[in-house]
């Protein structure tokens, strides 16, 4: 029996690799493009930026005074790094910086980028793979997203960006990210890991913008079912999501 059992599951390895396979290359062949966005952003607080996403987003808005960042990052550690704040491991820092006003409002994570033209009837996706903790998301001055739909801590979002990018043109991505508040449901934090004084705001995970086909093949997945009294059997069960 043992003998048989390893036989199935080499079998049945067999199938899922081929099928893990034929998914990663379904969807290469119609991405025409990755482009992430981890460089080159700017940061600036709602309190100095009195402009709407609309104004805030097409090519002709000029930041005055905004913070270089990065991305992932956060709006406090961006700030460090620019010398804005000093280091909050030194002493009482922190404390000090967790009364600071101006991490309780939202704050704008602006970027201008070029990505590379799809083909006839592609698709453009934008993804985030982490914003905390609520967010509107504009793009050439159109929105695509507001704090409805962008909400929470650990979330993955993934917004189909087709009719607002510009590709092959400058493209200019605009984040206002809220901070949560007490009653949010997020990150949790204790004595010997405190609070960070902007509760983490910012875009901390990936973003990056895909070019795809038609259909983009996404989130495969493979379910085995082994007949444990004969193992001479298994039912596997394969799926894919398919986005047009």
């Amino acid at each position: 029996p043992r003998v048989r059992t390893m036989k199935l599951f080499r079998k049945l390895w067999v199938i899922v690799a081929a099928f893990v396979c034929c998914s990663l290359f379904a969807t290469r062949a119609n991405a025409s493009d990755i482009t992430p966005l981890s460089s080159g952003w700017e940061i600036q607080s709602s309190d100095q930026v009195l402009e709407p996403g609309a104004i805030i987003s097409p090519t002709d808005f000029k930041p005055d005074h905004w913070y270089p960042a990065t991305v992932p990052s956060t709006v406090a550690g961006t700030l460090v790094d620019d010398n804005v704040y000093p280091d909050p491991f030194v002493a009482m820092i922190l404390k000090d910086l967790s009364t600071n006003a101006a991490f309780k409002g939202p704050w704008w994570y602006r970027k201008v980028f070029k990505a590379s033209p799809s083909g006839a009837g592609g698709q453009v996706w934008l993804n985030f793979d982490g914003i905390n903790y609520r967010a509107n998301i504009w793009i050439n001055g159109k929105q695509i997203a507001d704090t409805n739909e962008v909400v929470g801590a650990y979330r993955a979002d993934q917004f189909n960006s087709t009719e607002a990018a510009n590709l092959g043109k400058p493209i200019v991505l605009a984040v206002e990210i809220f901070p949560g508040d007490k009653n949010s449901l997020g990150i949790n934090w204790v004595d010997w890991n405190p609070t960070p004084p902007d509760n983490n705001l910012g875009l901390w995970r990936d973003v990056y913008l895909v070019n795809t086909g038609p259909v983009a093949l996404q989130n495969a997945h493979v379910v085995t079912k082994v007949d444990m009294q004969s193992l001479d059997k298994a039912y596997v069960v394969i799926s894919t999501d398919l986005q047009n």
